[in-house]
């Protein structure tokens, strides 16, 4: 059966997932054993992967969202739906459209779950980009053990480790982005009042000051700054890098 929905994919049923891309003119098919599967993690900085606990471990977590990363040209993993609902816009001003290119955004629901679909994605050829932000020093992440976790995965080695996860401002690099504290205090310092202004203008529209995924994607397309600014320079980088990205 050939599909492009998501609800048919069983992870437990891995040796059934086939992937088939068209890439420069020609096609690659992808098909991954959970032993094959595993000795990716493996490889890749999870040393518990094993053949008969690799599926069970990804099958709990798995959501149809998540799933349809499989059906895309790249994945782009954020935390959660602030960047997922927001970041697209800010790409599409400055010229790439996510849909039109077959770029899935995919939260992962927390900064601890972001090398674990990496793994799985780029084990089935998936160029895939990570984001997150530092203020899990604020969270259940005070040790850093989790970004060091999707940073080990990435191949980041530890002096540029430490840099990254100590920078307060956002951070554009090949294979991951930083955004600092957060998200929006990242882009509350790239675009000055201008963004503020826009929050406060979305909470007077009905916008619930706790819906903060809505009021980010308001802020994104209503933000009328010229295109040839600085802020707009970092999302130029920014989009950038995840057209170059590849395995």
């Amino acid at each position: 059966m050939t599909t492009h929905s998501p609800a048919f994919v069983n992870i437990l049923g891995a040796e059934g997932i086939v992937v088939v891309q068209k890439i420069d003119g020609a096609t690659r098919v992808t098909q991954r054993s959970s032993a094959k599967l595993a000795l990716h993690c493996a490889n890749t900085g999870a040393p518990q992967a094993q053949a008969n606990n690799i599926l069970p471990f990804y099958a709990a977590a798995a959501t149809s969202d998540i799933m349809s990363g499989l059906f895309a040209r790249k994945v782009v993993l954020v935390e959660g739906p602030t960047e997922a609902l927001a970041l697209p816009a800010y790409c599409q001003q400055v010229g790439l459209d996510f849909t039109k290119e077959g770029i899935a955004v995919i939260p992962v629901h927390g900064v601890g779950n972001l090398a674990k679909w990496w793994r799985f994605f780029t084990a089935y050829g998936i160029p895939t980009y990570v984001t997150f932000d530092n203020d899990a020093e604020k969270g259940d992440d005070r040790q850093g053990f989790k970004r060091k976790d999707v940073l080990g995965a990435l191949g980041v080695d530890s002096k540029i480790m430490e840099y990254l996860m100590s920078k307060d401002d956002w951070i554009v690099g090949a294979k991951c982005s930083v955004f600092g504290n957060d998200f929006e205090t990242a882009l509350r310092a790239l675009f000055g009042g201008a963004y503020r202004d826009l929050e406060q203008e979305a909470s007077k529209s009905g916008l619930d000051k706790r819906s903060k995924p809505l009021i980010a994607r308001y802020v994104a397309q209503n933000m009328g700054m010229p295109l040839e600014s600085p802020a707009y320079e970092k999302f130029r980088d920014f989009s950038k890098r995840i057209r170059a990205l590849s395995l």
